[in-house]
């Protein structure tokens, strides 16, 4: 069941759904006040954990936005200054032992824009499975 679970979420991290939507025009409010930005979201997805495991994904952002998040699924992050933010995933400890994210989710550089936010997949392998 894990594969099945982890092979469609690997290959749509692969094809680039990591990183946010391109930027889009900004109300002039909105402008003056970036940090208040109706849209300024992001939403992490954490996949290819055990249930009762929880990912840690370290997350920083423009202003000094330093904030380390643990997820099992799905979390979002809102009032967020539009910009680039990292995610760096760590490795967490499961039942089955150390649980890594891919290579290719460890590290992402997302962007979140004012008016549709920002969204990121980040994908963990647990020892014993594929």
């Amino acid at each position: 069941m894990l594969r099945k679970l982890i092979a469609p979420a690997a290959s749509a991290a692969l094809a680039g759904l990591v990183l946010a939507a391109p930027a889009t025009a900004v109300a002039p409010e909105v402008a003056r006040h970036p940090s208040k930005a109706p849209g300024s979201s992001l939403t992490v997805t954490v996949l290819g954990l055990p249930s009762k495991c929880k990912g840690r994904v370290a997350v920083s952002g423009p202003g000094g936005y330093r904030r380390t998040i643990r997820i099992n699924h799905t979390k979002t992050l809102h009032k967020l200054t539009p910009g680039f933010y990292r995610l760096t995933a760590k490795s967490v400890q499961t039942p089955l032992g150390k649980a890594r994210a891919i290579e290719r989710t460890r590290s992402l550089k997302v962007r979140v824009t004012a008016n549709k936010g920002g969204r990121a997949l980040v994908l963990y392998v647990s020892p014993g499975t594929s």
